[in-house]
Order: C-alpha cells, then structure tokens, then sequence
C-alpha cells in the first residue's frame, strides 16, 4: 500500500479489514453515508458494497472537523468547530475525527475476515 505523494505530515491509520469490519469502520467514521435518503443514494450504497473475499484498506488521517448533510469538513480552525457545534442551525450532524485519504481493495481469492489497525506518522522526507 502506497501512500499517496500529497499526503499531509500528520497522525495516520491504516486499517486492513474484512467486508464486515471496513463497513464498521466507515459507518463509525460517516454514518450519513449508511443511511440513504433516496432511491439514487440507495443505490449508490448498494454499488459500493464490499466482497467477502477481498482484503480492504483505508488510509486515515487524524483530523478536526464535521460532517454537514454527509460531506466531510476537515481540518477546520478549533474556533470554526466551536461555532458550528453550537450553532442550531449550522447543519453539524457528527464530528469527524478521521479523513479517508486512499482506499484500495486486494483481491484474496478465499473469504476474508478480521481486521488490523497501525497507527503511522507521515513527515515530509529530508533531503
């Protein structure tokens, strides 16, 4: 698994994950996007269903944000999150305390199950 070249310096997890922990981890991450408000959400959802038989990958990246009618706000000002969190109209349906930064999915060939979570540090390479 690659990190991706842009990634910011920061705290990372790379979670490696059957279908059923990797709906776990992202439903706890977005739970808007597990509950869809249309027939085109719905459907959306079920194209993005995970195989038993691959292995699924996630790249995290710590973060201070929200999620606003399930769009995720990341890395907003701590005086930013202070108001939306209390403002009762601001739209804040749950904090968002991880950004996906890269997703992949690896082929098994046989059924997969249990997951693994390493925490990463990311800094800029010295040269």
């Amino acid at each position: 698994f690659d990190i991706p070249e842009n990634a910011r310096e920061g705290r990372y997890l790379l979670v490696a994950a059957d279908a059923t922990s990797a709906e776990e981890f992202e439903a706890e991450r977005n739970p808007r996007a597990f509950a869809p408000r249309s027939l085109d959400e719905l459907m959306q959802r079920i194209e993005r269903l995970r195989l038993t038989n691959e292995v699924h990958l996630f790249l995290y990246r710590a973060t201070q944000g929200v999620l606003i009618e399930g769009r995720p706000l990341p890395d907003l000002p701590v005086s930013t999150l202070s108001v939306m969190r209390s403002a009762a109209r601001s739209g804040v349906e749950e904090d968002l305390p991880a950004e996906l930064v890269a997703e992949k999915r690896v082929p098994a060939g046989r059924l997969v199950q249990g997951s693994h979570v390493i925490r990463l540090f990311v800094a800029k390479e010295k040269s």
